[in-house]
């Protein structure tokens, strides 16, 4: 069974009725979905919450951030988007290492180096 909640980011308590907080999830507001959950929390102006999916089994609680809301984790600081140089250029190094042993599994080995023969050869046993 799926039991979806609304949690205080900062203080980790949990929503209840009529906007007051709980300090268990057993006391917790229940909804009946993530969007019903949202639309609450946007209506009523509540922030700095996110929506817990917990689950009865021992799997573990899902944490989503709402966003539009003060403190919610998936917010951007002053609006700026994140630089995807980083992430560019990790891209290009992959290829161009792939593009690299590619090539070098395709190419022959090299031939091996022989030593110069030598025109003075000497043999044991033979006189002559």
């Amino acid at each position: 069974m799926l039991t979806v909640l609304v949690q205080h980011c900062e203080t980790g308590l949990f929503l209840a009725e009529n906007s007051t907080w709980a300090g268990s999830y057993r006391d917790a507001l229940s909804f009946g979905g993530t969007a019903q959950a949202h639309r609450y929390c946007t209506d009523k102006k509540i922030e700095n919450v996110r929506i817990v999916l917990r689950f009865s089994d021992t799997i573990g609680d899902v944490l989503l951030p709402v966003r539009g809301t003060v403190g919610a984790q998936t917010e951007r600081k002053e609006g700026k988007p994140k630089s995807r140089t980083p992430l560019l250029l990790l891209v290009i190094l992959l290829i161009v290492a792939l593009a690299a042993a590619i090539f070098y599994r395709t190419q022959p080995p090299p031939a091996p180096r022989l030593a110069p023969l030598s025109t003075n050869i000497v043999t044991k046993g033979t006189n002559g």
